[in-house]
């Protein structure tokens, strides 16, 4: 540094300047990291700092650079020089590259138990997550899966270091469908969940139907699935039965004291019963009636669901003996 005159002689005439070099900044390289990711900040320095001096980024489309702090914004992807430039007119410079970073796609939000894939436009990253007892990651492919219920954190790491993150909603699913997950062709039972305020659905109508209250409606024979629905979207499933009903009972349902009759279904494999054998019984494979004593009795064919058909058989009372001569003449 100092001072020096600068001659220029044309023929006899002669002119003039003093030039001053000044001293470079110190210490002359600036202090910070080589690079940043877009929409983060890094900040450069040089010590000791020289009161009046002034940052510049000679490309601020890639990155910018606050005049008096010397914080560097990453705006695209690509490389700039950031200069440090004092009163006198003198510099130094370090050179930035800007990476890469882009947003998480995907919905944050999931119940307990499902999955959910999230993305990142820029390819060759990995995917972590910050609590693995709450939502696991693969890391290649950002295939989620919800745990337990909480707010996890799930990152994508570029491969030049980018961070991006996105806070995870796992919401809990409702308590279990409870009840009987059996039910006879035109009967009922009700289904109810611990978890109130939620909605009843069924994926067949045709063959079950659910009301609001969560009862249970067979409607023909075969299987469904019941849902339970609550305002977070999370819900739980039971998969009922609905048996078939057996068919109305064939035969005559009245019968004599000592005499018989034969009682018949068309769906095979139930068995019959009577509700009052005093009155009268009956072969529990064949359907035959046997009365016993005047009366009636409830007779029930059941399958081995418990699906059942009954009807009513009355048992008439023997004639008393004829009486009189049974022997007579001609005329």
């Amino acid at each position: 540094s100092g001072t020096a005159t600068i001659t220029y002689t044309v023929s006899t005439c002669v002119v003039t300047a003093v030039v001053t070099v000044n001293p470079t900044p110190v210490p002359p390289p600036i202090t910070g990291p080589t690079f940043v990711c877009t929409g983060d900040t890094v900040t450069f320095s040089v010590l000791p700092a020289v009161a009046g001096s002034t940052w510049s980024s000679t490309n601020p489309s890639v990155a910018t650079v606050g005049a008096s702090t010397g914080q560097v914004a990453g705006i695209s992807t690509g490389t700039t020089m950031i200069s440090y430039r004092l009163p006198t007119g003198c510099f130094s410079t370090r050179t930035i590259t800007v990476n890469p970073k882009a947003s998480i796609g995907g919905f944050p939000m999931m119940c307990v138990g499902d999955v959910t894939t999230f993305s990142n436009a820029v390819p060759g990253g990995t995917w972590s997550s910050s609590s693995t007892a709450l939502a696991t990651v693969v890391p290649t492919t950002g295939i989620t899966t919800g745990v337990a219920a909480g707010n996890p954190f799930i990152t994508y790491t570029t491969p030049a270091g980018c961070i991006s993150t996105v806070e995870l909603t796992i919401n809990p699913l409702p308590s279990p469908i409870t009840g009987t997950p059996t039910v006879c062709e035109g009967a009922s039972t009700p289904l109810s969940s611990a978890t109130p305020g939620g909605f009843w659905s069924s994926s067949n109508e045709a063959v079950a139907s659910v009301s609001g209250t969560g009862l249970l409606i067979g409607n023909s024979a075969g299987t469904a699935l019941i849902t339970y629905k609550i305002s977070t979207g999370c819900m739980v499933t039971l998969t009922i039965t609905v048996n078939a009903q057996p068919l109305s009972i064939g035969g005559t349902p009245t019968v004599c004291v000592e005499s018989t009759t034969t009682l018949t279904n068309a769906l095979a494999g139930g068995a019959w019963s009577s509700s009052a054998p005093t009155v009268g019984t009956i072969d529990a494979a064949t359907g035959v009636y046997t009365g016993i004593s005047a009366g009636t009795s409830n007779v029930t064919y059941m399958m081995p669901t418990g699906c059942f058909r009954t009807i009513t058989v009355t048992v008439n009372a023997t004639p008393t003996p004829i009486t009189g001569i049974p022997s007579v003449c001609i005329g």
